[in-house]
């Protein structure tokens, strides 16, 4: 049997999804070793009830590298909000509304662990 990654997505939504309760804004952070190597990312988010999924970036500009960091970090965030619960909560839209990263140590992996430490933090504050 083969099974994609399309059918573990459309798995998540079919049955049945839920909405998120308030606004909220939180931050994630991961400072610390990927294998060997240093890893540093900040971010801040904002997350909002709505219809459908939506993500927002446009308060950090249109800097390439920042962007694709904060693509990262929505990855994270939906690692955490699409498999916590029962139901998978993409009734939502993430904002990332401020990034802090090094020229050195950041990497997309970092941001995308940052994301989920902030989503965990929801969580907490809920």
């Amino acid at each position: 049997m083969t099974i994609t990654l399309a059918e573990w997505k459309d798995s998540l939504l079919d049955v049945g999804a839920i909405g998120f309760p308030k606004e909220i804004e939180v931050n994630g952070a991961f400072t610390s070793l990927i294998g060997s190597r240093p890893a540093y990312a900040k971010a801040t988010i904002r997350l909002e009830p709505a219809e459908e999924f939506q993500a927002d970036t446009t308060a950090l500009g249109s800097d390439q590298l920042v962007q694709g960091y904060a693509r990262s970090v929505i990855f994270g965030v939906l690692d955490v909000l699409m498999t916590t619960h029962s139901y998978a909560m993409s009734k939502v839209k993430i904002a990332v509304i401020d990034i802090d990263h090094d020229e050195v140590e950041s990497t997309l992996r970092a941001f995308r662990l940052a994301g989920r430490e902030a989503a965990r933090k929801v969580f907490e504050l809920r």
